[in-house]
């Protein structure tokens, strides 16, 4: 195995689901996430934020949460026990919205200023996620740079500092976005692609896996998570775009 790699999961929601809430797989329990971390921390992984597991050496992981949905916050003593700080992809149009329709209409909350402050304060890292939920991808150069410094210019007036790192909405990118986010002083960016990273992988094109952990998937995303450790997932990645 190589001696430098680089694992990031992706979450969403955390919790339990409501009985019949559609996107049941975006939730994962508290539970199967210490699983998720314990599986980790016990191959020899130590937990960072995006940003900061750029300038580190060995076997690295990264625990990103997706969205900026407020139940978010209810993982952080489960991280805490792992020593284990977040990176937070915020929709920094939705900041503080409650009991907001999202994606099916299913009515959700999303973390407010305060919560993304207290967070921030707790060594959590808080990224981009754009300023609205949208497919970056054949937009024109131009509004995809007014949407991501939208977005930039928002979170570094809540927190006082730019955020570092971006994460593409439904993993939806082109060279535009690229070209845009090193414009605006991103210094890295994640994707959904699943496997690991390496010395060799593109900074703003980061492989991230996809978890859940609803019973119902709590055995194949556990399998997921060690095939990814192991390099057998996935069978084919999407290539990245020319760096």
């Amino acid at each position: 195995m190589a001696p430098h790699r680089l694992l990031i999961t992706c979450y969403h929601h955390v919790g339990e689901p409501a009985p019949g809430a559609p996107h049941q797989r975006t939730w994962v329990s508290l539970a199967f996430l210490e699983r998720h971390l314990r599986l980790l921390a016990s191959r020899g992984y130590r937990f960072y934020t995006v940003s900061e597991a750029l300038e580190c050496d060995g076997l690295r992981a990264c625990i990103t949460f997706d969205d900026g949905f407020a139940d978010v916050a209810d993982a952080r003593p489960v991280l805490d026990a792992f020593g284990a700080p977040a990176t937070f992809y915020v929709v920094s149009d939705e900041v503080g919205r409650r009991e907001r329709p999202w994606d099916g209409g299913a009515l959700t909350s999303f973390a407010d200023a305060a919560e993304l402050k207290a967070l921030a304060a707790h060594g959590w890292e808080i990224g981009s996620h754009a300023d609205t939920h949208v497919r970056l991808r054949g937009q024109p150069y131009e509004q995809q740079l007014a949407r991501l410094a939208r977005s930039r210019d928002a979170l570094t007036a809540l927190l006082g500092r730019p955020p570092a790192s971006l994460a593409f909405p439904y993993a939806s990118y082109d060279a535009h976005t690229l070209t845009a986010a090193r414009h605006l002083g991103f210094t890295t960016a994640v994707r959904l692609s699943g496997g690991v990273n390496d010395a060799g992988t593109d900074r703003f094109q980061l492989n991230r896996v996809s978890l859940c952990g609803t019973r119902a998937w709590e055995r194949l995303e556990l399998l997921k998570l060690w095939s990814t450790h192991l390099g057998l997932y996935p069978l084919r990645r999407k290539p990245p775009l020319p760096a």
